[in-house]
């Protein structure tokens, strides 16, 4: 059984604005591990820099995940919450919609 839920526009643009915040310190980190995939020399992906960006990258997925916690547990019912086996939210329409057990 599914359920679903409106959930503010501000929240769902908030949400999405920090995914794409988190994907795009991902994609940074991700190219220069690509662009230096043959180095025999491992100085690059431990440098401070690159240890800077995964720093960044994790806070930014922090971010997101608080977010989308928040925003479940502001919307969803406590027994909806309980019985959720997971769930997604559209950002297109803004509708959380929660698999139930």
């Amino acid at each position: 059984m599914v359920q679903e839920f409106k959930v503010d526009g501000n929240i769902v643009r908030d949400i999405k604005k920090k995914y794409y915040a988190a994907e795009a310190a991902r994609n940074v980190i991700a190219s220069i591990v690509e662009s230096h995939a043959m180095d025999k020399n491992t100085a690059v992906i431990q440098s401070l820099v690159f240890q800077e960006y995964q720093n960044q990258y994790q806070q930014k997925f922090r971010e997101f995940e608080e977010a989308k916690n928040d925003m479940f547990v502001q919307t969803a019912d406590a027994a909806t919450q309980e019985k959720a086996e997971k769930w997604n939210l559209d950002y297109a329409t803004g509708i959380l919609s929660v698999m139930l057990k």
